[in-house]
């Protein structure tokens, strides 16, 4: 709207524009203020109405009024307007060196003694230059260059006008900014105006009560739920011990539990009382393993063996030992999935099969052999608080969370870090899938100052600036673009399950599914990206984001290289990436912001900080081959038949099957970094040393002599197992099982 054409209206007698571009600062062009008859400023055209400065959040407007007749000049009059905080400005005249004189208008805040601005402290936020005709004639003004010519000189440099021009050149810069958009009115008038003038219905000499009250009845709720759910829980056999969904009694990696198990114990003749939370039956293993002879498990609850109980009152089937807890309660029908609920486990000592069943929504995995521990699960005479109410309490959180802005009217730094600690603390304690340890509630305390960091930096470069402001003026917005995204997004677990751990590594792509799924995602992932940066380009930021993202992503995927690592891309730090893209004030930029705070609140919460780089191992999760020599087993069947002997060799890799028999060769070559060999049979270690061969004992006289027993052996480097062999099946009879497939029966048939 040029100059002018308001006159008539009162207060539409200036025109304000708002540079951001850059960071150049607020810039307004002040006309003519009765507009009548004159040509002064009649090519200047406003783009914004307010300039807003955050010092204290106090939004600060410039505004012209009719005064004393003037035309123009000092005289016309320049009225400077502060909410919630006093300000003081002065006008001063100033001449640009092509001759055209103006004034500039200074901010001076509170927390400032002088107010005044030196070229060398320049502050966007602080200033606005305001162009005034020198005199009341009718010549026409030439218009002000781009907000860069009004700065001083030493803001420039040749290298910003070379990237300037190329900005140009290149159409990542358009010709004319526009300004940053800015939120002003609110859904739905009629709802969003009782809800934020609610605390104003108050005496205002109390209505600093319900602002600082209200946090603390939300907290005080919270830690009241917290107790009930979490800490509470009776039995008729005693107190329960709190487990998380993935507690089991026998370690994965064989070197924690030792030699024979022995770090594991006891093996039998033990109970004990679990208390597990709900919906576990959703928590899926994320690498296959190897159990007997093939690799299992993989997007499914880690059970071996086990059943329902034949009748009431009894105990269920055997369940192998690293079967999940909870898990293998839900499977035997002794709890609720839901709702979770409190059990009995009962330690059985050495069980010869776990076949695989079907019950409650859980198929079980097989395993065909002996195993030193199992246990079975019954149920309880009397339980009392044993039911997790989780998804009953989060209702009543939800209501809190929704109020907060109307009853406490926050800043957006403490909306901010209010509903990330909310997010945090809920995950830990009441989230999709809680985790009630000890430990885990004492490592939570540092995740929670990383959380922080992450946090500060966020809020300080993107979301302050996309929040509107008065917040509390924005009910609806806040609960449908901020609130549901972000509550969302912290259920990730049961959303995405079995992919809620998913991160760009070799293991993410073995499976159809997860790859569709990645097939989807990235399209619409980038399709978000490219829309915001077109909103961005037309604000003159495309060039920045652009260099910065560039940068970063040149710095991820060559360190790996530099550092012999791989990339593991957490969709926390997907959360952190995407985040600055939404720096901009949109309804879309919330909703997509604030799911980018869920991913980042969710991940570090449930994960922790996980490192973006990945070793070998790490990469592979165990499931593929890595660049480890394996020793190779070496089975003579006759020595294996006569006396259950078996042998291996020092191998580049293991699996192939020969019957050759050379003790010479069963050593480990000289200068090579390895102190032993590890034996591991039916997945527990029962030899390491340096001797190449092993006499399997029991052998027959447990089970028969037609049952299998799965060995498989690694080198051993600082006390520590390296990569183990693919597993070879033998038989007190003499038979053979290699993994290429080849099975050779036992002498004599």
């Amino acid at each position: 709207m040029p100059l002018g054409a308001g006159a008539g209206r009162e207060g539409d007698g200036e025109a304000l524009e708002e540079a951001h571009a850059g960071g150049w600062g607020n810039i307004a062009n002040v006309g003519n203020a009765e507009g009548t008859g004159s040509d002064n400023g009649k090519d200047w055209r406003p783009l914004a109405d307010t300039a807003t400065t955050e010092e204290d959040s106090a939004t600060t407007r410039i505004e012209s009024f009719r005064g004393g007749g003037s035309r123009s000049g000092i005289g016309s009059g320049v009225q400077i307007a502060a909410d919630d905080t006093h300000h003081s400005r002065n006008v001063e005249d100033i001449e640009r060196e092509d001759g055209i004189t103006g004034s500039i208008a200074r901010v001076r805040h509170p927390k400032s003694r002088t107010g005044r601005i030196t070229p060398s402290s320049h502050s966007d936020t602080d200033q606005a230059i305001v162009p005034i005709p020198s005199s009341p004639s009718h010549t026409p003004v030439t218009p002000l260059a781009p907000p860069s010519v009004l700065l001083p000189a030493t803001h420039k440099s040749s290298l910003f006008h070379l990237l300037r021009r190329l900005e140009l050149f290149l159409r990542i810069r358009p010709p004319t900014l526009h300004p940053y958009p800015r939120l002003t009115h609110p859904w739905l008038p009629r709802i969003s105006k009782p809800l934020s003038t609610l605390l104003d219905r108050l005496p205002s000499t109390v209505r600093f009560i319900p602002r600082f009250l209200y946090p603390f009845l939300w907290l005080l709720t919270f830690a009241l739920l917290v107790s009930d759910n979490n800490y509470k829980a009776t039995t008729s056999e005693g107190a329960p011990q709190y487990v998380s969904c993935t507690d089991q009694l026998w370690a994965w990696a064989s070197q924690q539990c030792g030699l024979d198990g022995m770090y594991c114990s006891p093996f039998a003749n033990a109970s004990f009382v679990i208390r597990c939370p709900a919906e576990c039956a959703s928590t899926r293993n994320q690498n296959r393993r190897w159990l007997g002879g093939t690799m299992q498990g993989w997007l499914v609850p880690w059970v071996v063996g086990g059943g329902p109980p034949p009748s009431s009152g009894t105990a269920s089937a055997p369940y192998r030992a690293e079967s999940w807890l909870c898990p293998s309660a839900i499977h035997a029908g002794l709890i609720s999935n839901h709702w979770g609920g409190c059990a009995a486990i009962d330690l059985i000592g050495a069980t010869t099969a776990f076949p695989s069943t079907t019950s409650n929504g859980i198929t079980s995995l097989g395993f065909d052999s002996w195993f030193p521990k199992s246990y079975t699960v019954r149920a309880l005479a009397h339980t009392a608080h044993c039911t997790d109410r989780s998804w009953a309490y989060l209702p009543i959180l939800l209501v809190f969370a929704l109020l907060f802005t109307t009853f406490t009217r926050p800043s957006r730094a403490l909306f901010t870090f209010t509903f990330v600690s909310f997010g945090f603390w809920y995950t830990i304690f009441l989230g999709a899938v809680p985790i009630h340890g000890d430990g885990w509630t004492s490592a939570a305390f540092g995740t929670y100052l990383v959380l922080l960091a992450f946090t500060h930096v966020l809020h300080t470069h993107v979301i302050r600036h996309t929040l509107p402001t008065p917040l509390h003026s924005f009910p609806l917005e806040t609960a449908i673009l901020v609130i549901a995204p972000f509550t969302f997004i912290l259920h990730l677990e049961l959303i995405t399950a079995p992919l809620t751990n998913f991160g760009l590594t070799s293991r993410a792509f073995a499976d159809p599914q997860t790859l569709i799924i990645f097939i989807i995602a990235l399209p619409l992932v980038l399709a978000i990206c490219a829309i915001q940066l077109f909103h961005l380009r037309k604000h003159g930021l495309l060039g920045s984001y652009l260099l910065a993202y560039a940068a970063a992503v040149a710095v991820y995927l060559l360190l790996p290289k530099l550092l012999g690592l791989y990339i593991h891309l957490h969709h926390y730090i997907l959360g952190l990436l995407l985040a600055p893209l939404t720096r901009i004030q949109t309804r879309a930029s919330m909703i997509l912001q604030w799911a980018c705070v869920g991913l980042l609140v969710q991940g570090v919460a449930r994960w922790g900080p996980a490192s973006p780089l990945a070793t070998a191992f790490e990469n592979t999760g165990g499931d593929e081959v890595v660049s480890v020599p394996r020793p190779e087993l070496v089975i003579d069947q006759a020595r294996l038949a006569n006396n259950a002997t078996i042998a291996w060799r020092y191998a580049d890799d293991g699996g192939t099957a020969t019957t050759a028999y050379d003790p010479g060769n069963y050593t480990i070559p000289a200068g090579l970094p390895y102190d032993a060999f590890s034996l591991l049979l039916n997945d527990v270690e029962v030899y390491r040393g340096p001797r190449a061969t092993y006499r399997v004992e029991m052998m027959g006289a447990v089970g028969g002599r037609r049952m299998p027993w799965y060995v498989r052996v690694a080198l051993v480097s600082g006390g520590s197992p390296m990569e183990y062999s693919w597993p070879v099946w033998v038989s007190a009879d003499g038979a053979v099982g290699w993994p290429n497939g080849t099975v050779l029966p036992p002498l004599g048939t």
